[in-house]
């Protein structure tokens, strides 16, 4: 390190604001600043990992699923006649249901996952600020 460079990195240190003379005096409030930032940082890259994770998968849309049934439906020979069940409507729609989160298992878990991330991320920016209420309670070092 250059001799010129150091006076000005020092004084820094030497004559602090009053910004960092009140993060001194609570100390637990700056750690705990610090690593919530930290930490925001490793959710932000995983957040944008499971973004891009989620963006190259292929989604099948509901009227894909509904067609492979049916063409299912068509290849399987129907069964005896029966009466028709009060429930054959929720039937189809459960089939449905299941078809389309067996296609798009993947693309859901990261979604999932995506979402659980930005909850995190709201819970460490919560954490990250500390009111005037706390800035009071926790006594000065």
């Amino acid at each position: 390190m250059e001799q010129s460079a150091l006076p000005g990195r020092l004084t820094p240190l030497l004559e602090p604001s009053e910004v960092q003379r009140l993060a001194q005096a609570h100390p637990p409030l700056q750690l705990r600043g610090a690593t919530a930032s930290l930490e925001r940082q490793r959710v932000l890259r995983r957040c944008r990992h499971l973004l891009d994770a989620c963006l190259s998968q292929r989604l099948q849309t509901l009227e894909e699923c509904i067609a492979r049934l049916l063409e299912e439906e068509r290849q399987v020979p129907p069964p005896a006649p029966t009466p028709p069940a009060s429930g054959s409507g929720l039937d189809m729609e459960t089939r449905i249901h299941e078809l389309f989160d067996a296609l798009n298992g993947d693309a859901l878990r990261f979604q999932e996952a995506y979402y659980s991330e930005r909850r995190y991320l709201n819970q460490l920016d919560d954490g990250r600020r500390a009111g005037y209420e706390e800035t009071l309670a926790v006594p000065a070092a």
